[in-house]
């Protein structure tokens, strides 16, 4: 019995023992199913969140539309309203204006008809008078001899009518006084026609006048055909000479040789000196700026120098006379290196046009400042050089610049361009620096452009900004930022240079924010479809390290990469939707400085960045 007892209680420990465990699985399935229900819902939550931002963001979008839809309803109303007055008005002055065409038309045509009319009336009546002239002239001819006759009648006569007098003779003494009456009315008579034919040739000079005129206009018509066509064909001689080939020896290679010479000749001469660093270096140039009566900003001029050593194209952007051209003039003579300055015409179209032409008649290249330029850089490599193509844009750069462009990204191993078309094989020192008819870019040369920002001139593309770091001139043109030139360069003679190996030395890299400029890239992308691609962030994390390695601060360098960046791609956003991003990226922009880098709310509304994108606002709204 106990035995039985303890088998059935041993039974139900078991049995009990093994639901506790079944409760035990099931609790701990549970408590999992709740753990992934929650992660779940905490997934729905975030979900809804983005779901919510965006929705928010739709909604201050379509308010903002539908203010502006409700302030263009108003002004549309009023426009329309002044259109149709303006219209109304326009309707009556172009029937005027029509009328008052018409009338002045049909005045023009009746006095052109009434002037020929005149004309050919006055050609008969000079024709008239010219045959009444010649008749009168030989009637004239004829009395003046009669007069001369009865002259040697009337001495005649008198010494016959003292002898007849002596003699008594009456008769005779009464014809010789008709004889003289006859005299005096003729010579009265001569004295009448003498007049008329006075009166007849005013008359005939007056005419021969507008005759003359007639000539003279008609004359003129044929010096300019002849002009025209003496024009023409020597156009089709120069056409003639431009196809034929001489058949001298290329000279090409004495101009290289001489400009390779002269640069090896200077070098002989001069000294290389160390870069003191860009700190101190600002710090001072700014000062020799203020020298020769030049005012520029700090950030302007760190900018700017920040901007050569991160890029081989940088772009000077801003009003004509805020010393554009000036600055980087101004720095190559306190570096004491090499400048060309090129002016760039509203014609040019090709490469040709900044590298040079061959003359086929000549057999001779001949190159441009530019040519001249690499080809010294290609032999000083320790020099700095620095072209400034002032108002680049006024031709397409796209056209004169493209090869450039594209090649200036190249290694510096293959950085080549061609001189002209054709295979020039070239001998001696010549074929050092130029090979198959290529010059190199070499690293040792920058290249800044200035432009100007109106109407007369040729827009810049995407593609040359990409590659390009953008400085804006901020600053009004003021008398104050007139300097003397001339004086910095008198001044600036002298044997040394600063090397461009010490000058082009690497800084240490420090890590930065580049945070803020991954999420303007972000929101440009998602809103305008607009970015900039890797050689661009390069291009940023290069400018900022020496910016801030130069004294500046890390905000004023990314707020100025912005700028340089973005700008550029956002001036020409026209629909309501990119208007209102506009204003919501401003404010996006203010939100990451502020979580980012800390800045205040004065900083914030100082920033480059954030005031560009009010004066597009601005233009867009109006």
């Amino acid at each position: 019995m106990d035995k039985e007892l303890k088998d059935y209680e041993n039974n139900e420990k078991d049995g009990a023992q093994k639901q506790n465990e079944a409760i035990e699985d099931e609790v701990l399935n549970e408590d999992e199913i709740l753990e992934n229900k929650e992660i779940e819902l905490q997934l729905k939550r975030e979900e809804i969140l983005q779901e919510e931002k965006k929705l928010k963001f739709k909604d201050i979008v379509l308010k903002k539309k539908e203010e502006k839809l409700n302030d263009r309803e108003e002004a549309f109303l009023v426009e329309m309203k002044k259109l149709e007055e303006e219209r109304q008005a326009l309707r009556e002055e172009r029937l005027n204006y029509q009328k008052e065409c018409e009338e002045r038309a049909n005045f023009i045509v009746e006095d052109i008809k009434n002037r020929n009319k005149e004309l050919a009336q006055k050609v008969t009546e000079l024709s008239s008078i010219e045959y009444e002239n010649e008749s009168i002239k030989f009637e004239l001819n004829n009395k003046e001899e009669n007069i001369k006759k009865l002259a040697g009648e009337l001495v005649e006569c008198k010494n016959k009518l003292k002898l007849l007098e002596d003699q008594g003779e009456i008769n005779d003494i009464i014809s010789l006084r008709e004889k003289l009456e006859e005299y005096e009315s003729l010579k009265e008579e001569k004295n009448k026609l003498i007049k008329e034919n006075k009166v007849l040739r005013d008359r005939n000079k007056a005419l021969e006048a507008d005759v003359f005129e007639k000539d003279r206009l008609d004359s003129t018509n044929e010096i300019l055909m002849s002009k025209l066509e003496r024009t023409q064909s020597q156009l089709r001689y120069l056409k003639h000479l431009e196809k034929s080939k001489g058949t001298g020896e290329d000279s090409s290679q004495t101009i290289f040789k001489e400009i390779i010479e002269e640069q090896i000749e200077l070098d002989k001469d001069t000294i290389p000196k160390v870069h003191r660093g860009d700190g101190e270096f600002i710090k001072e140039f700014i000062q020799f700026c203020r020298k020769y009566g030049f005012i520029y900003e700090e950030d302007l001029v760190r900018n700017f120098i920040c901007s050569i050593r991160s890029s081989k194209l940088t772009i000077l952007k801003g009003y004509s006379g805020t010393g554009k051209s000036s600055l980087p003039n101004l720095l190559s003579k306190f570096l004491k290196c090499e400048c060309v300055v090129i002016p760039v015409q509203p014609n040019w179209r090709t490469k040709q046009d900044i590298m040079g032409f061959y003359n086929y008649f000549t057999n001779k290249f001949i190159p441009t400042e530019l040519t001249k330029t690499l080809i010294r850089a290609n032999v000083s490599k320790n020099r700095i050089f620095i072209v400034v193509l002032d108002e680049m844009n006024l031709a397409r750069v796209e056209y004169y610049f493209s090869e450039f462009n594209s090649k200036l990204e190249l290694d510096p191993k293959s950085r080549e361009i061609e001189l002209f078309e054709g295979v020039a094989n070239y001998d001696g020192i010549v074929s050092e620096y130029i090979k198959d008819n290529k010059v190199k870019i070499p690293d040792n040369v920058y290249f800044v452009g200035t432009i100007n920002e109106d109407d007369s001139v040729s827009p810049i593309s995407d593609k040359i900004f990409d590659r390009a770091q953008v400085v804006e001139f901020m600053q009004l043109p003021t008398t104050e930022t007139a300097g003397d030139l001339e004086s910095a360069c008198r001044d600036s003679i002298t044997n040394e240079y600063t090397s461009f190996k010490s000058f082009n030395s690497e800084v240490e890299e420090d890590d930065f924010n580049i945070n803020i400029v991954n999420e303007v890239n972000r929101f440009t992308k998602e809103y305008f479809n607009k970015v900039i691609g890797f050689r661009s962030l390069k291009q940023i994390k290069t400018f900022v390290r020496f910016f801030i390695n130069s004294g500046g601060k890390e905000k004023e360098a990314i707020d100025m990469q912005l700028v340089s960046k973005f700008i550029p791609k956002l001036k020409f956003m026209y629909s309501d939707e990119q208007i209102s991003a506009l204003s919501i990226l401003s404010d996006e922009i203010k939100e990451l400085f502020k979580k980012e880098l800390k800045c205040n709310d004065n900083e914030l509304n100082n920033l480059q960045m954030v005031k560009q994108l009010e004066v597009i606002l601005k233009e867009l709204e109006n």
